[in-house]
């Protein structure tokens, strides 16, 4: 702000500083030996209120006539979102002395008061939002498990000056399909050369149904991941059992993955005029779900009883998992081919015969 006055600026004996606050107008009047003191030992702050914020007077440079100046906006403003709004006050000066001096005419000074927003932001630090599914516990045709993802963001939410609105989580998918790296279970799959491995099914794909995430292996449903967008808790369901490579490397623990960018859940801050921020987790690179199948089934040794040309195996193993017995300790039983054909069971080459923990054979000698 600078002053000015005909007779000079050694004629100065004030300035009026006006506000309007609703209705009410204030005027400040500060004297030039109050100006010149200005950051002197013992000397008062110079400052006066608007409606929203403090202006304190900082420095007064006595030969050019320039006062600098802060301003600290101390409530929001009742502003449009994303807008920058206007916040003034009036400047006069005078050369006279008294109770009653006359002050000249006096001049605005705009502040422009940019629109504050809202801030969403991942955690510097935060423990990983581990779900497991563990197959061992399907019950009625489904398996689940719940964990709060929200931590995984700064907290609590920054809705800035403007003050809360709302926090909200939900899924985003980069692509209307997005491939998991996971396989359904396909019982009904015998074959070693058609490209893919026994059991192996159909690969399990994710899209988007509704506020939900839902995982399906043609048809047929394989997972859902759902969340709450009020909490952020998350809850992955399974449905229906998936392919472990029991045949191969067997593998209990399978990671639900994706590339980088394709599934993503997403918390947006609102603060109250209606701005927003948003950042993004990468679930499908973090690793956080995990599918856990009963553990590889085992076979015991042969046993042959004395004078029976059966060979006698405890295989042990959840429920309709396949497992292979090896026939080189088989070849010298008598009769094998004769067991192999009554049981219809699946032979890879000369050594391995597969067959299903879940089946029952009763088998009698002619």
């Amino acid at each position: 702000i600078t002053l000015a006055d005909l007779d000079g600026l050694d004629a100065l004996q004030g300035v009026r500083f006006t506000t309007v606050v609703g209705a009410t107008i204030h005027t400040y009047d500060f004297t030039d030996e109050q100006l010149e003191a200005i950051g002197s030992v013992g000397a008062s702050a110079l400052s006066f209120t608007t409606a929203n914020g403090t202006v304190t007077l900082t420095d007064y440079n006595i030969s050019a006539g320039v006062i600098a100046y802060s301003f600290e906006l101390t409530s929001r403003t009742a502003d449009a979102s994303q807008s920058t709004e206007t916040h003034a006050f009036t400047v006069a000066v005078t050369d006279a002395s008294g109770s009653n001096p006359a002050y000249s005419p006096a001049v605005t000074v705009t502040i422009d008061i940019t629109d504050d927003t809202p801030s969403s932001a991942l955690a510097d630090s935060a423990v990983a939002s581990i779900l497991t599914l563990d197959e061992n516990n399907f019950v009625n045709g489904l398996v689940s498990a719940s964990t709060s993802f929200a931590h995984q963001f700064v907290q609590p939410s920054r809705y800035g000056a403007d003050g809360a609105g709302s926090t909200v989580y939900r899924w985003q998918l980069g692509s209307a399909t997005v491939d998991t790296g996971l396989f359904a279970l396909d019982t009904t799959d015998r074959s070693a050369s058609d490209g893919d491995g026994i059991e192996q099914g159909e690969a399990v794909l994710l899209s988007v149904d509704g506020g939900d995430i839902v995982g399906k292996a043609g048809s047929t449903t394989v997972i859902r991941l759902s969340i709450d967008e009020t909490s952020g808790a998350v809850t992955v369901t399974q449905t229906a059992p998936l392919w472990h490579d029991a045949l191969g490397a067997y593998e209990s623990l399978r990671t639900l993955s994706a590339s980088a960018g394709a599934l993503l859940l997403v918390q947006t801050v609102n603060d109250s005029d209606g701005d927003a921020s948003s950042s993004a987790l990468d679930v499908g690179t973090s690793g956080f779900i995990r599918l856990l199948a009963p553990p590889a089934p085992m076979v015991s040794s042969p046993t042959v009883n004395e004078g029976s040309p059966f060979a006698v195996f405890t295989v042990t193993g959840a429920a309709g998992q396949l497992v292979s017995l090896s026939t080189a300790d088989l070849s010298a039983k008598a009769k094998l081919g004769q067991v192999l054909a009554c049981m219809d069971l699946m032979v890879r080459g000369t050594h391995e015969v597969y067959v299903h923990t879940s089946r029952t054979d009763n088998l009698s000698q002619d």
